[in-house]
């Protein structure tokens, strides 16, 4: 090679956590909720799956009464978070994904 390096422009890419905001602004403006809270669940079911040995065995009542127990919720709270429908109010979506995340760290 010949000559001295030439020095890289810096490249203008967005952060991973601009990039899931920017998803998340479409899906929400494209009324796409569902998307966004099956994706969310997915990501839970992974980790209980590594975290609770016989979790995928257990049916939906089962896997709620060792989540209620674990987390000290009630059991039909954890089965509309895991499998419920969730309106489309902005309050309730946001609620739901923070509990979602919150069971997905703390399991």
């Amino acid at each position: 090679r010949f000559g001295p390096l030439i020095p890289k422009d810096d490249e203008d890419r967005r952060n991973l956590m601009e990039h899931i905001d920017a998803s998340g602004n479409y899906y929400w403006q494209q009324k796409q909720h569902a998307n966004l809270v099956s994706s969310t669940r997915a990501s839970v079911q992974q980790r209980l799956v590594q975290r609770i040995p016989g979790w995928q065995a257990m049916n939906n009542d089962q896997q709620a009464i060792l989540l209620a127990e674990r987390l000290s919720i009630k059991e039909q709270q954890v089965l509309k978070l895991l499998h419920g429908d969730i309106s489309h109010s902005p309050h309730q979506f946001t609620e739901v994904i923070k509990q979602l995340e919150q069971i997905r760290t703390t399991v």
